[in-house]
C-alpha cells in the first residue's frame, strides 16, 4: 500500500484511515506527484523531540517532521512524523477541533514532502492556501 499509518502515541487511534489514505494520494496526484511510499507516524512530543534533536539538532518538539528519501522527479518516498500532543495543544490554542488540526498537520507534512516550504511569509502563505484547498477536498469526501 502506498500510504501507511502507524500510531505510536499511547491511547491514540486514527479514525477513517482509508479515507485519509485516498485523500493524501489524491492530493499528491493534484500536485502532479506519484507516491511510491508515504508512511505517516502518529507519535508523542518525546519521540518528535528525540528525532528533532538527532536529525536536525533542534532541542524542541514540533508538530510535524518530514523525511523525504526520493530524489526530485522520482516517485515520493517519505515519512511524516506527527506529534498528537502538539496537535492537541495547537487545536486548543487555535480553537479548532482536534481532528481538523490533525488533518491540517498531516497535509502540511505531505506538502513539505512535495516541495512546499514555509521559511518566509510568502512561502507560508502559499502553503496555507494549499492546506486550505486540500482540507476542503477532504471535507467533500467525508
Amino acid at each position: 500500500m502506498a500510504v501507511t499509518f502507524a500510531c505510536l502515541a499511547p491511547g491514540f487511534r486514527l479514525q477513517q484511515s482509508r479515507i485519509l489514505r485516498t485523500w493524501l494520494l489524491e492530493t499528491a496526484q493534484k500536485e502532479k506527484a506519484t507516491v511510491k511510499r508515504l508512511h505517516v507516524v502518529l507519535t508523542t512530543d518525546k519521540h518528535i523531540f528525540n528525532l528533532n534533536k538527532k536529525f536536525l539538532n533542534h532541542s524542541w518538539p514540533t508538530d510535524v517532521l518530514t523525511f523525504s528519501y526520493a530524489a526530485p522527479g522520482f516517485p515520493l518516498e517519505a515519512e511524516v512524523y506527527i506529534s498528537v500532543d502538539r496537535v492537541a495543544d495547537n487545536a486548543r490554542r487555535f480553537h479548532e477541533p482536534f481532528v481538523r488540526e490533525l488533518h491540517r498537520v498531516m497535509i502540511h507534512g505531505l506538502l513539505h514532502c512535495l516541495g512546499y516550504s514555509d521559511r518566509n511569509r510568502n512561502e507560508a502563505a502559499r502553503m496555507r492556501r494549499a492546506e486550505n484547498r486540500y482540507l476542503a477536498l477532504l471535507s467533500r469526501t467525508n
